[in-house]
């Protein structure tokens, strides 16, 4: 059986690639930090064949919410306890299908964020919850979606844009979850998207980090 976050992380990237054409259409539709955690949550009790569960937005009042927790035990003993907690953020380089309306004055605000949400989760319990990380060092990971939008293919933006991100002062104190510094893992790109007799090529990708 699976544990922890890493696996079901990879794996879930796999997926994603799979059903490229469904992800990226819905790109083009809007920001979706939330539908991608839905789906992460949803892959994770399938893959588990329901021997893991993952709750959303976490902790009492006075407690900081995590986006994403994965919790093993019984629901009808009310005994849960966490095995991974996870904090979603979702990168753009454009608002919906238009090039032309930047979105990237978003980033610097969501890796901010994510400092403040992400770290060392030290507590007994949490939301109710025991702790019991399969992380050896009790970290809250980051899971970082990065999307790029381009009316071209093989945009020469495209390799900007994701370079701009892990060289900024913002991402300085990420780490990939295996490296040394933070990294965006492919899940697709350049997917050509037709809309509206129109074309859009999408592309994104994923990082799993936690603080340096």
């Amino acid at each position: 059986m699976k544990h922890g976050i890493i696996r079901y992380y990879y794996d879930f990237l796999k997926q994603m690639q799979v059903n490229k054409s469904k992800y990226a259409f819905l790109q083009l539709c809007g920001k979706i930090e939330e539908y991608l955690v839905k789906e992460f949550i949803s892959y994770i009790f399938i893959a588990s064949k329901g021997e893991r569960f993952a709750l959303q937005n976490i902790g009492l009042k006075g407690e900081k919410k995590i986006d994403i927790v994965i919790v093993n035990g019984n629901i009808d003993e009310d005994d849960l306890n966490i095995e991974a907690a996870v904090e979603a953020k979702y990168l753009r380089n454009c608002h919906r299908y238009n090039v032309n309306n930047s979105a990237k004055d978003e980033i610097s605000t969501a890796l901010k964020e994510l400092k403040n949400q992400t770290g060392k989760l030290l507590k007994d319990d949490h939301g109710g919850y025991g702790i019991h990380l399969h992380s050896k060092t009790k970290e809250i990971y980051g899971l970082v979606f990065s999307s790029f939008v381009s009316n071209i293919k093989d945009d020469p933006k495209k390799k900007i844009y994701y370079q701009s991100i892990l060289d900024s002062e913002q991402c300085n104190i990420f780490r990939y979850h295996d490296l040394e510094k933070p990294y965006f893992r492919r899940i697709y790109d350049d997917v050509d998207v037709k809309v509206l007799d129109s074309t859009r090529f999408v592309t994104l990708r994923a990082g799993l980090w936690k603080k340096k």
